[in-house]
């Protein structure tokens, strides 16, 4: 669930948790996360925001925001209680990327193989994107620390835009740099519309008597996602013919790689590859997913606290839980190819439709920094809408059972878990130990179509098993301002359950077609997890940590990327999770808090905070049919190596400013080498070395810089002028092959400036 579908004013704090202990949930190898929603006061509290913004990108991009919360307690002592809060935003962004694909291309003499670019995608996207969403709750206070509660949450977004790709293909490689004039041009027209709606509900008590402790929750959640992708595509310069058969506007292009991180294609040979009346339209493609999630938990916990002899006391608690969770998704997905679409003839001038009828009004002169000399004509999805409709003759086709059936699928998971945990302290010492049981029981039905016959066939599956999860936490305090922490414990990372039916989602928008597939076979990953943590509180106020984890894994799971070179979908790449033999990972971490108060003068309203984390991993992994086994031992995928943050912060006279620097190194995304083996006598190697632009995906590196400032309006009564400032720097997002300089993905946002107010009527403001 993306966080910010809940209003921000309804969260009181969040709880990061990176040990286990056995009353949590045992499928959080990385730690797990827990937001605590705020609770009604005895005071009314009531909140209002309001914010305007505005990016440069694809000519200046807006967004407003609008936010409210109110709080109070009423009756008798107080003893009801009401939080409620809503928001409403409207987001208009905007994408500029660049998706080379990188390759090893082979010269005319057949052996000479040069590592560069073939294709690539030019895709500019405009997005207007709208949410709103309450959340809130009610409680009854039944004794001094016994109550009820009801808790909900809904929120709907709608993820609406258009994306204009261009694709250049060149020929046949003459030099390194040049190529044949067999090259050609395409632009796909992407029309997305997909309405995204998530509900839940939780209702629960807090019982105390004497020195027990019960809590019973039971929970709903919904989410459901429909509409989709469709796109409509032209074919360009080199790709469309006259009346007898000749190709018009041949293109020759060359390869520009001067600029590493973005490759480009000049033409050679002065054919315009953006002239409107030389690209006609050729298929449209209708996609409808329906999408729909169903979770329901319900747990009960026991707590005792107790006395041990002199100075030593402790809880015993215990619980069970159960969950239980559906998921399904339906797909359809239709295509209709327009008649003599490739052929470029004034007397079919009825029958056809060059781009240059449909144009909109997107224009965007300052596309990638002005390194393409402005991004093509853009046409109009509504405009080719209405002209397939108004002309359904001229098309054939419809659904495409090979693209629906495949990725429907039906899938169930219960959980049943139980625990039993003691915490006892003794001097400087306090132990925690517990052990969890948890049983696991899945169910699913995947669709296989085949095309031969058009038969359609169920295929069952399940995926059945229980977990045994100790975990022991030692803490000793050194002196009063300085504890060690030590702690073991079992946990898992299930598969998640969308992945285990045998299903095929497919992408051939581009130049980059994709096949993701699932996997009935993935069992859970499980987990050894070492850690030791040092805190040490400073004065004023302040902490240092520095820690150590390691962490043993048991059939790790990752996204294996391999090249199809068979089938209907040879050529595309085929993304699957699978499981590998073991993997292992460990680092340190280390943060610092401080407030300088001790500083003289206006310096000691500032503050600092910084942490590092440096982790080194291993993995063994799996070996696609055909592949020699790769003896390298990557990394796990998404672990990078650096990881830091730096905040420097302002608070004084009703000024409360803060200026934040991040960095994530780059890490693998998904391991896409494979060694297919020693090429035949006589033909070129086209496998090429791990860092090459047939190796692994990684996530390009990340450092960003934001700012946040609010101001208290003085006689304001609580009101407090806000500004924002995110991604100052234009920060680069995302991936390459092998090494940086083989990029297959590179967008940018441009930095984005909010300004507003927010009132805040509560005792704390007056």
């Amino acid at each position: 669930m993306k966080l910010d579908v809940i209003p921000a004013d309804l969260v009181d704090s969040v709880e990061i948790s990176k040990t286990l202990s056995a009353n949590q949930d045992g499928d959080a190898i990385g730690g797990s996360v827990n937001l605590v929603v705020k609770k009604p006061s005895d005071q009314p509290y009531f909140s209002i925001l309001g914010t305007t913004g505005y990016t440069s990108i694809i000519n200046g991009r807006t967004s407003h925001q609008v936010e409210s919360t109110y709080g109070q307690r009423f009756g008798e002592q107080k003893r009801f209680g009401v939080l409620i809060g809503g928001s409403y935003d409207h987001n208009n962004r905007g994408i500029n990327d660049v998706e080379p694909s990188p390759g090893i291309n082979v010269l005319p003499n057949g052996i000479t193989t040069v590592n560069s670019f073939s294709t690539e995608d030019i895709r500019d996207y405009r997005y207007d994107r709208s949410r709103y969403g309450i959340g809130g709750g009610i409680d009854y206070k039944v004794g001094e620390m016994s109550s009820v509660y009801l808790r909900g949450l809904f929120s709907h977004f709608r993820d609406f835009g258009q994306d204009w790709i261009y694709t250049p293909t060149v020929g046949n490689f003459l030099t390194p740099t040049t190529t044949d004039n067999t090259g050609n041009m395409s632009l796909s027209n992407v029309y997305r519309k997909p309405v995204q709606q998530i509900f839940s509900l939780q209702t629960g008590a807090h019982v105390a008597r004497n020195t027990w402790l019960f809590n019973y929750e039971l929970g709903l959640s919904q989410a459901h996602s429909t509409g989709g992708y469709s796109y409509a595509v032209f074919n360009g310069p080199g790709n469309i013919t006259d009346a007898s058969g000749n190709t018009l506007f041949p293109v020759a292009f060359g390869v520009d790689t001067t600029t590493l991180t973005v490759p480009r294609f000049p033409v050679l040979n002065g054919v315009n590859i953006y002239d409107p009346t030389h690209y006609l339209f050729n298929d449209i493609s209708l996609q409808d997913d329906h999408t729909f999630e169903r979770d329901v938990v319900g747990d009960v916990d026991v707590s005792k606290t107790y006395q041990a002899g002199t100075n030593r006391f402790g809880t015993l608690q215990t619980g069970f839980k159960v969950g239980d969770a559906l998921k399904t998704q339906f797909y359809n997905y239709s295509d209709f190819g327009i008649a003599n679409q490739t052929v470029l003839d004034p007397s079919l001038a009825a029958q056809s439709l060059p781009m240059s009828r449909v144009l909109g009004n997107f224009p965007d002169p300052n596309y990638y920094f002005g390194k393409f000399g402005g991004y093509g004509p853009t046409p109009d999805y509504n405009q080719i809408l209405r002209f397939f409709n108004a002309n359904p003759s001229l098309f054939s086709g419809g659904p495409v059972p090979g693209k629906m059936f495949p990725n429907d699928f039906n899938v169930s998971e219960r959980v049943y878990a139980g625990y039993v945990m003691n915490t006892i302290g003794f001097g400087k010492f306090r132990l925690q130990t517990g052990v969890r049981v948890e049983g696991t029981q899945d169910q699913f039905v995947g669709t296989a179509y085949r095309s031969s016959n058009n038969s359609i066939t169920p295929i069952p599956g399940s995926n059945d098993y229980t977990n045994v999860l100790p975990s022991v936490q030692l803490q000793y305090r050194l002196t009063d301002d300085t504890v060690v922490r030590l702690g073991f414990g079992l946990g898992i990372a299930r598969p998640n359950f969308g992945d285990l039916p045998p299903y095929l989602s497919i992408n051939d928008v581009g130049s980059r077609k994709s096949v993701n597939a699932g996997n009935p076979n993935l069992q859970p990953t499980t987990g050894k997890n070492y850690d030791l943590v040092i805190e040490h509180y400073l004065k004023p106020l302040g902490i240092i940590q520095i820690g150590g984890f390691y962490k043993d894994l048991t059939d790790p799971i990752y996204a294996q990327q391999t090249r199809l070179t068979t089938g209907s979908f040879a050529g595309f790449l085929q993304r699957q999770p699978v499981n590998g033999p073991s993997a292992h990972l460990g680092g340190i971490e280390m943060s610092w808090r401080q407030e300088l108060r001790f500083l003289p003068g206006a310096m000691k309203a500032f503050g600092v905070s910084a942490n590092y984390s440096w982790t080194t991993s291993r993995a063994d992994l799996f070996t696609p049919p055909g592949a020699l086994p790769r003896t390298d031992h990557p990394p796990l995928l998404r672990d990078a190596p650096n990881n830091w943050n730096f905040d420097v912060t302002y608070d004084k006279w009703g000024l409360s400013a803060r200026m934040g620097l991040t960095h994530n190194d780059a890490y693998l995304w998904s391991y896409n080498y494979t060694n297919q083996g020693l090429p035949a006598a006589g033909q070129p190697d086209t496998n090429g070395p791990v860092n090459g632009p047939n190796g692994d995906v990684y996530l390009y590196p990340h450092t960003q810089v934001d700012a946040q400032v609010s101001y208290v309006i003085p006689k304001g009564r609580g009101l407090r002028a806000i500004a924002s400032m995110l991604n100052l720097n234009n920060e680069v997002f995302g991936f390459y092959q092998g090494s940086e300089q083989y990029p297959i993905q590179r967008e940018y946002y441009s930095p984005t400036y909010s300004f507003g107010l927010r009132w805040v009527s509560s005792p704390e403001s007056k």
